[in-house]
């Protein structure tokens, strides 16, 4: 009965101390327990009428047993302990095992990322490039003339103009002798503002003849017919658009305003070089509302604007610009001024275009580019004789004069001039 009180007492205390500390009793304690236990038996035997030496042996018994239990639990327990470092060095290896996989998994995802992060960079650099060279590329234009088709322009041609062969550009190109022009498109700048894009660009081939006037107009352009006023309708302020063979006052003029009145919405634009005379060059002007820029060859040319009194270049071509404005703008000429007290223009044009945009400096580049390149041009001179002086002595019948041969043994007067 004392036995079975004595558990209950030591269950009680175990579980006691599990529901106040929430820790189980350590092994010392529980040895404790056992001694008290064993005292308890070995009090019990002597109770019971042992002797003491039956006592003695049977608690040397009982040490023998706890020593044998003490060392096979401390076997178990380095067991244990040695089963518990194994599994914690697997464990640790598991550990780190897993901890290189994902090094590596996040490694292969970083790498992944850089790639997606440089395919997705290349895909912009390749966009961003396709959109500069469909920037860059040269529109069409609104009206273009090359001159290789006669047929083509024959019933624009008034006066003496004709379309002729050059030898320096080996082809085929306008000529205009100082009698003559060549009238452009009704709907020519009303194709221009039909486009909405508020800006335009005019380019050309000229050659201005040596004595070409410095006020004879390469192209004009009026809302009123071209060369049906002499001075306008006070003192030539009447709206035009021209562009001069130029080494005047000015190379371009700007005049906006109504039909055969006068206006002071008005420039006047002197280049920092003007046309060369008997050479070709390639002249292109872009015109933007807040913006006017020359190109001479490819390359940009200054200018003066405001001359006599007139207004900045960028204070008109909003005016010029305007939709409704340029759509007046009906009549226009190659070599024919708007007003009669300037002379045609003489000498040569090619590949003459309009554009409803106003091209880059790298598209007027690469427009200039383009074209084949210029032979070299052949010597001219002009020889003048006097056919009324006496050229030496007489010599089998000839009468002492220059004459042209017109056929065999034919004389001819019509050579007054040889050119070499």
């Amino acid at each position: 009965m004392k036995n079975k009180w004595v558990k209950k007492a030591i269950a009680l205390a175990l579980a006691s101390q599990v529901v106040a500390t929430g820790v189980p009793v350590q092994a010392a304690a529980v040895d404790d327990v056992k001694e008290a236990k064993e005292q308890t038996i070995e009090d019990e035997e002597v109770a019971k009428g042992a002797t003491g030496e039956e006592v003695k042996e049977a608690s040397e018994e009982k040490s023998e047993e706890k020593s044998e239990e003490k060392s096979e639990e401390k076997k178990e327990e380095e067991s244990s302990k040695k089963d518990e470092k194994e599994e914690a060095a697997e464990s640790e290896k598991d550990l780190e095992e897993e901890v290189k996989e994902e090094s590596e998994e996040e490694s292969e995802d970083e790498d992944s990322e850089e790639d997606e992060d440089k395919e997705d960079k290349d895909k912009k650099d390749k966009k961003k490039k396709k959109l500069k060279e469909e920037d860059d590329k040269i529109p069409s234009p609104v009206y273009a003339y090359n001159f290789e088709s006669e047929d083509a322009v024959k019933d624009k041609l008034r006066d003496d103009a004709r379309i002729v062969k050059d030898e320096q550009k080996d082809s085929s190109v306008l000529y205009l002798p100082g009698k003559g022009s060549m009238d452009l498109p009704e709907d020519l700048f009303a194709k221009i503002a039909d486009s909405e894009n508020g800006e335009f660009t005019m380019s050309l081939w000229v050659n201005p003849a040596s004595d070409a006037q410095n006020y004879s107009k390469l192209f004009d352009a009026s809302n009123s017919p071209i060369g049906a006023t002499n001075s306008g309708a006070n003192w030539w302020n009447d709206p035009d658009f021209a562009f001069a063979a130029g080494g005047g006052a000015y190379d371009m003029t700007l005049y906006v305003g109504k039909p055969n009145e006068s206006t002071d919405v008005k420039t006047k634009v002197k280049f920092d070089k003007q046309l060369t005379r008997d050479a070709w060059q390639y002249l292109t002007v872009t015109f933007k509302e807040d913006e006017y820029k020359v190109y001479l060859n490819g390359k940009s040319l200054g200018y003066t604007d405001g001359a006599d009194n007139t207004k900045k270049v960028v204070d008109v071509l909003p005016k010029l610009l305007d939709s409704d404005y340029l759509k007046t703008l009906k009549y226009a000429s190659l070599g024919k001024s708007y007003y009669t007290s300037d002379n045609d223009f003489k000498g040569y044009m090619d590949d003459v275009e309009f554009y409803d945009v106003a091209l880059t400096e790298d598209q007027v580049k690469e427009l200039y580019s383009s074209f084949p390149e210029m032979k070299k041009p052949v010597s001219r001179g002009t020889l003048d004789i006097d056919m009324s002086a006496k050229t030496g002595p007489v010599k089998h019948g000839a009468t002492g004069y220059l004459y042209g041969v017109g056929e065999d043994n034919v004389p001819s007067v019509n050579l007054q001039a040889i050119h070499v």
